[in-house]
């Protein structure tokens, strides 16, 4: 061996030794620190606090919505023969299990043309 291969195993001898010297002590370091969740909660403290008065204010839309909400339930109750007319197609969807696979993953998609395809092609099974 030369001098100079000498010199480059020992500087990279010292430099693996220190590097896992030093990530035991960062590891050991970090121990002390609250856990993650009380730090997110402390942190997000401000944020809840200043969304506040917007919250206050989006109450009286609220309010003012509930009419409307009690407008709609005739229409509601309109709809429930439909819906349980419906039942039975739903019932017969629900009993081919291959079928009921491929429209889930037709869900799932999230390219609406390629959402539309596989929904026709489970349509088809």
């Amino acid at each position: 061996m030369t001098k100079f291969n000498r010199l480059t195993m020992s500087a990279l001898a010292f430099a693996v030794c220190s590097t896992a010297i030093i990530a035991g002590g960062i590891a050991y370091a970090t121990d002390p620190i609250k856990p993650a969740g009380t730090m997110s909660t402390d942190a997000m403290a401000p944020a809840t606090d200043a969304m506040a008065p917007a919250v206050d204010a989006m109450a009286p839309a609220t309010d003012a919505m509930a009419p409307a909400t009690d407008a709609m339930a005739p229409a509601v109750d309109a709809m429930a023969p439909a819906t349980d007319a419906m039942a039975p197609a739903a019932d017969a969807m629900a009993a081919d299990p291959m079928k009921t696979d491929c429209m889930e993953k037709a869900g799932m998609e999230t390219d609406t043309m390629k959402k539309d395809e596989a929904i026709k092609a489970c349509d088809t099974m």
